[in-house]
């Protein structure tokens, strides 16, 4: 028998489990991914709640969605092609169910809350620990890199990586980047716009953090998210709170890159390579290979995941560092993977984010009252982050970073959903 408050308690529980769920690797958050997704689609199909699903932002991501099932049919690979395709619409589903939850269960925002703050100061605490004990408090080791010294020919640790629980896998800084923005849109529910001390210093604590994984990504993600914070939100004091963390912050990267030589090569090195807009040859090679790809079908693209079989093939070859599972780069992997048409549905969302940041910026300079909220400009603020074009990127169909990606978009939907659709249908079913 049909259950409705059964239901979405489940899923209300499901939810609370995700933060702690990305940390264990990519198979129980994908489980709760999937799960979310059929039990809320059995729960459209009872109340008859399709019009959650047409809203344009949606209607877009469809269209995506139909853009990789076709591109995977003509690709050629077509059982390679389909295991990145195939089922994604189980992400955009995910992301409405979050949505719709977020709206009718009030104290979900609270409890949500509560459960990235108590993780997000474990992992602290931990990585701390690891960093300076070289093990966890689980006993995992702290991740080293060897390399010749060219003595003898004899080996040493070249650099190491604080990994915290998530042990051989160097995914710490980029976990804890990732979640920040919907962490700190969870403070601003919280507190209404206010302590935004505690939030910066938080925030602070965790780019230290994410700067000893040396994930150089992630270190320059995160410090581009306190910056965009700094200049976009509004808050009590806010040019005293910008210079005391702005200080605070370059004194103590200064501090950790002076005592720990390893560490300041690991994330200077980036400096010598951003003119190039490239972290090093071998992504260089990768999008060599991948626009390759591109130039041969320009109109639907090779397939998703077809760049790890092509990159084998000798006409797509650029050097003996080419081929790889991804190019390295979203836009990249796009153009060769779908063609224009889906790299260019992804870079028109791109380009509305930042049509809604420079809009904003512009009200400001010219002292007029923007538009949005704090809590909408943050979750703004992390997509074009997350979705920065010169940055290196992980796989873009990888289903822990596309669970990450969904989680971030669940709230862009619950904090701009078009004219309250999803919050009025959602009421009325609980009335």
């Amino acid at each position: 028998m049909y259950n409705h408050n059964k239901l979405i308690n489940f899923l209300y529980y499901l939810i609370l489990l995700l933060p702690i769920a990305f940390v264990t690797g990519p198979l129980i958050p994908d489980t709760i991914v999937i799960l979310t997704s059929i039990i809320f689609l059995y729960i459209c199909y009872k109340e008859n709640l399709w019009i959650l699903f047409k809203q344009k932002i949606i209607r877009l991501l469809l269209l995506f969605y139909a853009v990789l099932v076709t591109s995977s049919i003509f690709s050629g690979i077509l059982l390679v092609s389909f295991k990145s395709s195939l089922f994604y619409f189980r992400f955009i589903i995910f992301a409405v169910a979050v949505c719709y939850l977020l709206k009718i269960k009030e104290d979900l925002k609270k409890n949500l809350y509560f459960v990235f703050l108590s993780l997000m100061i474990v992992l602290i605490i931990d990585s701390i620990i690891q960093y300076i004990f070289h093990a966890n408090i689980l006993g995992f080791p702290i991740l080293k890199f060897y390399g010749s010294t060219g003595e003898n020919g004899t080996w040493d640790i070249m650099n190491y990586s604080v990994t915290s629980f998530f042990g051989d896998e160097k995914i710490l800084g980029s976990y804890l980047s990732k979640i920040l923005p919907i962490f700190t849109v969870l403070h601003i529910f919280h507190y209404k716009d206010n302590k935004f001390v505690n939030l910066f210093f938080l925030i602070l604590l965790v780019i230290l953090v994410i700067s000893i994984t040396g994930e150089r990504a992630a270190f320059f993600h995160s410090i581009i998210f306190l910056f965009l914070t700094f200049i976009f939100l509004s808050f009590k004091d806010k040019k005293k709170i910008i210079i005391l963390f702005s200080t605070t912050l370059i004194i103590s990267i200064y501090s950790l890159l002076t005592f720990d030589d390893k560490l300041k090569h690991r994330i200077t090195s980036s400096f010598y390579n951003l003119d190039k807009f490239q972290f090093s040859q071998f992504h260089k090679s990768h999008y060599q290979s991948a626009l390759k790809m591109f130039n041969e079908k320009k109109f639907l693209g090779n397939g998703p995941r077809s760049f790890r079989v092509l990159c084998k093939e000798k006409r797509f070859k650029t050097s003996q560092s080419s081929c790889t599972t991804h190019p390295h780069n979203t836009y990249i992997q796009l153009l060769a993977e779908t063609g224009i048409i889906g790299f260019g549905l992804v870079l028109l969302f791109y380009l509305y984010l930042i049509f809604c940041l420079s809009k904003n910026l512009f009200l400001r300079v010219f002292n007029r009252k923007s538009d949005l909220k704090n809590s909408q400009l943050v979750i703004l603020i992390g997509l074009f982050i997350y979705l920065f074009p010169f940055s290196p990127h992980g796989n873009f169909y990888n289903n822990w970073l596309s669970g990450l990606l969904y989680f971030n978009f669940a709230f862009y939907l619950f904090l701009f959903s078009e004219k309250n659709l999803i919050e009025d249908k959602a009421k009325n079913k609980l009335k």
